[in-house]
């Protein structure tokens, strides 16, 4: 499945990430993300992975379907948005991680 969300969709998604799932991005890899997102599900999940800093061979099988069905769900919403529409909690953007400070 392949999908072009808009900002607010794509901030949503990330929000649900951080929220249900504790992928709370770093805000330059939140930026990144929605920016050049991936509109592809497998590659959305492997960038999700890899702002976390986890290396793909210790993504689980159980953590990648969590996460790639996360994924698939806003594609899936987005397909069926009407402009306009609220989109996520409310609270767009909030759940971004802050800068981390230098070591």
């Amino acid at each position: 499945m392949f999908s072009n969300l808009d900002e607010s969709q794509l901030t949503a998604l990330l929000d649900e990430l951080c929220i249900r799932l504790g992928f709370c991005l770093p805000p330059n890899e939140g930026i990144r993300i929605l920016e050049s997102p991936p509109a592809d599900i497998g590659e959305f999940a492997k960038m999700v992975f890899a702002a976390e800093g986890i290396p793909e061979a210790e993504v689980t099988r159980h953590l990648r379907r969590e996460v790639e069905a996360t994924i698939a769900r806003h594609f899936e919403a987005a397909e069926d948005y009407e402009p306009g529409e609220p989109v996520g909690d409310g609270q767009i953007g909030v759940h971004l991680q802050p800068p981390r400070a230098p070591a």
